[in-house]
């Protein structure tokens, strides 16, 4: 079993910012679903087993 390690909110915030950008750019980079897609982020990055997760085209 994998030890996980704690980080400090701001590298959390910054985990989840990379990951919200990265989705946003696979999308196509639409307007106005920022929400959406950071949602998305912080839901991966608290459960990486569940890979399926994804931002809605």
């Amino acid at each position: 079993m994998k030890k996980q390690t704690k980080c400090t909110p701001e590298q959390k915030h910054q985990q989840v910012q990379l990951k919200a950008y990265e989705l946003w750019q696979k999308a196509g980079s639409p307007m106005g679903r920022d929400q959406e897609f950071w949602y998305t982020a912080v839901a991966i990055l608290d459960n990486p087993s569940k890979k399926k997760i994804k931002a809605t085209a």
